[in-house]
C-alpha cells in the first residue's frame, strides 16, 4: 500500500534522529529506574544485613546467657548434693545422739535403782542396828 512511497531523505533523517533520540531517552531512563532501584534494594540489604547481625549478637548473648544459667544451674544442684549429703550425716549424728542419751537415759535409771537399793538396805541395816531409832 505504501509501495512507491518514498520519503525526502532529510524526513528520514529526521525520522531517524527522533527515534535514536527516543530510544536513548527511554533507555536511559530505563538504565536510571533500574539503577534506582539496584541502589534501593542494595540499602535494604545493607539493612537486612544489619538486623541479621543484631540479632546474631542477641542470639549470642543469649547463648552466652543460658551457657552461664546451665554453668549456675549445675554449682547449684552440687550445692544441693552437698547439703543432702550433710543432712543425712546430721540425721545420723542425731540417731547416734538420739542412741547415746537412751544409753545414759537406761544408766541413769539403773544408778538410780541402785541407789534407791542400797538406800532401802542402809535404812534396813540402820532400823536392825537401832531399831528405836526408826
Amino acid at each position: 500500500m505504501l509501495s512507491g512511497f518514498k520519503l525526502p531523505k532529510d524526513t528520514l533523517k529526521s525520522l531517524s534522529a527522533r527515534i535514536a533520540d527516543l530510544v536513548t531517552r527511554n533507555v536511559g531512563e530505563t538504565f536510571s529506574r533500574v539503577d534506582s532501584r539496584i541502589t534501593q534494594l542494595e540499602e535494604e540489604n545493607l539493612d537486612i544485613r544489619k538486623k541479621c547481625s543484631e540479632l546474631e549478637s542477641k542470639n549470642s548473648m543469649t547463648d552466652n546467657r543460658l551457657e552461664l544459667s546451665i554453668a549456675e544451674n549445675f554449682i547449684l544442684n552440687e550445692k544441693v548434693s552437698l547439703l543432702e549429703t550433710q543432712l543425712v550425716d546430721k540425721d545420723a549424728r542425731i540417731t547416734m545422739l538420739e542412741e547415746d542419751i537412751r544409753d545414759v537415759q537406761e544408766k541413769y535409771d539403773d544408778i538410780l535403782s541402785s541407789l534407791q537399793n542400797v538406800s532401802a538396805l542402809y535404812t534396813n541395816l540402820l532400823s536392825r542396828h537401832n531399831p528405836n531409832q526408826m
